[in-house]
């Protein structure tokens, strides 16, 4: 059914008009009018088995009809047409311009009677005082009872919404024009009031629609979905889990774009994209979509569909320099893929793959992307891996792990894990061995990464502190200066020189001769020392 509660129909000006479509290919079947001028018929309709025959029936608000009580008519499918039911025109208490149907939606059947519960919206009602507003029950097109905050002119009903929750009702109503907007909740069966939510900022309409729906977070208890629009403001969505202890948690808070009034509808679609979760849209009817103003605009959000923690990303072991990382990712959901990012930078990024990311500056990047790794269909809910940190990644510079888990259209973000590089030691190696009249060549791995040091390369026989130009070379008596004029290192710190090995020292024969090499990198007063050996020349 279509409604369109401001045509100029059968019955006059503002009479009101619902069309019928089929569901199946969308074909006009049938149409019915409203009976009299500013009826506004199809302000809001409804499908509910009320008479418990099996087959729903067409519910709809005419809020002017009756001299602005309000009607609600229901209406069966018939010999291919809608008829109007038996008995089936419900009115709003006379005289009391409570505008009685501007709001409806089907409860379920929460006393267990033949016909499901109805909850109809009537925000002019003065059951709980003057224009308190109220909503009633109905089923078997009688009615049961009525929810009506005790307050005077807060005008609840202007939304309405109910659902069933095991054996559990809860019928909510919205208040919109309250200063900042109200939403009241009450229990299905016992008509107590739950809880009260109010609107955040002032003109925020909040309640103008809203919509309760199941568990969303997983902790057994439904959720309310509430619209506030704002016409002056941007206008907001929230997801609100309001049975939550000790006070209501806001579970998801969606913005729209400046007086385009996001939240002036709420609605659950169904399951859009197959995750067996309905999912929920918030519509901006006055939004500049881009191609005009009030163009209009809705936007879908998917929840959860497991109360899986997000991703926790953490290194199993301190970064070091030039040396491997481990890193795990748990919490993974099963056959997704992971893509893994290192960073020299905890600041937001956004990766060459669209991912807004924690971290940024990429290192380590696979050729054409900024992820060091993909990893495809995780199975067994984690993933671990190894990363080899690059030299061109100095000691004490921060490192930032994050990984993006993706499957399909969804994406969750890990933690971020990361540490400082630790330096290492210089290393000193000698290839090939040392042998008389041969050459061999020294080689110098982590010294001063500056091409201003200088590498020397010292032989003696025993560990010590003698000095040559003033630099400790770490031999107690060292013979032989190998490089006089030192080799000078590249920008990682790196050094080699190749060493014809003498057949003689000094004249004394070195072959036999068990020796201690060490290596000296000195930089701007700074020296790193390593050793080699003792080793026999050959």
């Amino acid at each position: 059914a279509v409604a369109a509660p401001c045509c100029t129909g059968l019955g006059g000006c503002f009479s009101g008009r619902v069309y019928i479509v089929s569901g199946i290919d969308g074909s006009f079947l049938d149409s019915i009018d409203g009976l009299g001028m500013g009826e506004l018929f199809g302000v809001a309709i409804a499908g509910t088995d009320v008479n418990g025959d099996g087959v729903s029936e067409l519910a709809v608000g005419a809020v002017g009809a009756a001299g602005g009580d309000g009607e609600v008519r229901f209406y069966q499918w018939s010999g291919g047409v809608m008829t109007l039911m038996a008995n089936g025109t419900m009115a709003g208490a006379a005289g009391s311009d409570e505008w009685f149907g501007f709001s409806m939606e089907n409860l379920g059947n929460l006393i267990l009677s033949a016909g499901h519960e109805m909850v109809i919206g009537a925000p002019y009602a003065d059951d709980g005082g003057v224009d308190s507003g109220s909503v009633t029950a109905i089923t078997n097109l009688t009615d049961l009872r009525s929810y009506a905050p005790s307050v005077a002119g807060v005008r609840a009903g202007y939304s309405v919404s109910a659902i069933m929750s095991g054996f559990q009702g809860y019928v909510a109503a919205g208040a919109p024009t309250t200063a900042n907007g109200t939403v009241f909740i009450w229990d299905g069966r016992t008509m107590a009031e739950i809880k009260r939510l109010d609107g955040a900022t002032a003109g925020a309409q909040f309640g103008y629609d809203l919509q309760l729906i199941p568990d969303r977070d997983f902790d057994g208890f439904v959720e309310i979905v509430v619209g506030a629009p704002n016409p002056a403001g941007k206008g907001k969505g929230y997801v609100i889990d309001f049975l939550e202890n000790p006070a209501p948690t806001t579970l998801l808070e969606v913005e729209g774009t400046l007086r385009g009034r996001l939240g002036a509808v709420v609605a659950e679609t169904g399951d859009i994209n197959g995750t067996t979760a309905s999912d929920l849209a918030f519509a901006a009817p006055d939004s500049n979509a881009g191609l005009g103003r009030r163009q209009g605009r809705f936007e879908v959000w998917t929840p959860p569909d497991s109360n899986l923690p997000p991703p926790v990303l953490e290194l199993l072991n301190d970064p070091v320099l030039d040396s491997p990382v481990g890193i795990k990712v748990t919490n993974v959901k099963p056959a997704a893929d992971l893509y893994l990012y290192a960073g020299t930078a905890h600041t937001p990024g956004t990766t060459a793959e669209g991912f807004q990311m924690d971290i940024s500056s990429y290192f380590a990047k696979v050729s054409g992307h900024d992820y060091f790794e993909l990893a495809t269909g995780v199975t067994g809910g984690s993933h671990t891996t190894v990363l080899q940190l690059p030299i061109t990644i100095p000691n004490g510079i921060p490192v930032y792990f994050q990984a993006m888990e993706k499957r399909g259209i969804f994406e969750r973000l890990s933690s971020v894990d990361g540490g400082v590089v630790l330096d290492r030691p210089i290393e000193f190696d000698i290839t090939p061995p040392l042998k008389i009249n041969t050459t061999s060549v020294l080689k110098t791995t982590y010294g001063h990464r500056s091409t201003s040091a200088i590498v020397y390369y010292f032989m003696g026989q025993n560990v010590g502190s003698a000095s040559h130009l003033g630099i400790n070379t770490g031999l107690s008596n060292p013979f032989h200066v190998v490089n006089p004029l030192g080799s000078v290192p590249d920008q990682y710190g790196n050094a080699t020189f190749s060493w014809p090995v003498p057949a003689s020292i000094g004249g004394t024969p070195i072959s036999g001769l068990t020796v201690l090499l060490s290596t000296v990198s000195w930089h701007a007063g700074n020296q790193r020392l390593g050793y080699f050996g003792p080793v026999t020349i050959l």
